[in-house]
């Protein structure tokens, strides 16, 4: 019958449809990824006020894609001031004072809410959720983003950051891989939709092995031996996800797909840094009380 012919024709050219877009997409990632590698490496490398600028660059880009966000819900957050405050937070730890940040915070949140006040004076409505879209960029990404800095200071920061990156992005990868693949049972239906637990066991697996290569390969500076440095990659992975589902619960109440289109395959540079911002933080206080409590 051709109705049947049709029916069946369908659904298979819309699995060709999608696995084609995904081979796309997977390509379009990582060649940006190959481009991207080199230069965070370099600044990596580099540290010092190189590498302050360079994430005070990039957590900057990130608060205005998080404000930006907000505008197709009909709210107008100003972006200048928090992406100010981002990159005094980091200024501030890229120059060894992290004494001062308590004070920072507090002049911030008072600079913050007293713009809110005169805009609601302006007339401008969305005023105070704006100043909550303001605060919550600040903290959220300024906040968690200073732990790229503090992952960078530690002993060996360098080769700590390429860990805490490469277990992220391995583990990502892994659970795209096998998720688009073999993934059949969904880990959510609004928040991220194409996600599933067999993507999610498999972003575990494949970063665990991260943490058994570093551990065999590394030398004395990963003072972790075997078992420990796969628990350490795993425990990390298990929970660095919300990182994902976070930004995702935003843009998807905000009806974006992405925070922006900078990165070819990946979006914004929220999109790329989402769970990197979970994983830098969690690691780094996972190091400062576990492995150099002593």
């Amino acid at each position: 019958m051709p109705g049947e012919n049709a029916d069946l024709a369908r659904p298979l050219s819309s699995w060709l449809a999608d696995r084609s877009y995904g081979h796309n997409l997977f390509r379009q990632r990582t060649l940006t990824a190959l481009v991207l590698l080199p230069l965070v490496g370099l600044m990596v490398w580099l540290g010092d006020w190189l590498f302050t600028i360079f994430m005070a660059i990039v957590l900057g880009i990130a608060v205005f894609e998080w404000c930006r966000m907000f505008k197709s819900r009909g709210f107008a957050p100003p972006p200048a001031l928090p992406i100010a405050v981002t990159g005094l937070f980091i200024c501030t730890v890229g120059l060894g004072k992290q004494i001062w940040l308590p004070i920072i915070s507090i002049a911030a949140l008072f600079a913050i809410l007293l713009q809110a006040i005169l805009r609601y004076e302006q007339k401008h409505d969305s005023a105070p959720v704006d100043f909550l879209i303001n605060l919550g960029g600040v903290l959220y990404i300024g906040g968690l983003g200073l732990h790229f800095l503090f992952v960078r200071e530690l002993p060996s920061g360098g080769l700590w950051f390429l860990f805490f990156v490469m277990v992220t992005a391995v583990g990502d990868t892994g659970a795209y891989l096998i998720g688009q693949r073999w993934g059949k049972h969904k880990m959510g239906n609004r928040v991220s939709p194409n996600k599933s637990w067999e993507g999610y066991l498999a972003g575990i697996v494949t970063a665990g092995l991260v943490g058994l290569v570093f551990a065999i390969v590394a030398g004395n500076w990963f003072p972790l031996d075997v078992l420990e440095g796969t628990a350490f990659a795993v425990a990390l992975y298990i929970v660095i996800p919300i990182g994902d589902f976070g930004i995702s619960l935003f843009k998807r109440w905000a009806g974006v797909k992405n925070t922006g289109n900078l990165l070819p395959g990946h979006g914004g540079i929220l999109d790329r840094i989402d769970t990197h911002l979970w994983t830098m933080t969690m690691g780094y206080y996972i190091l400062k009380f576990l492995v150099f409590a002593g």
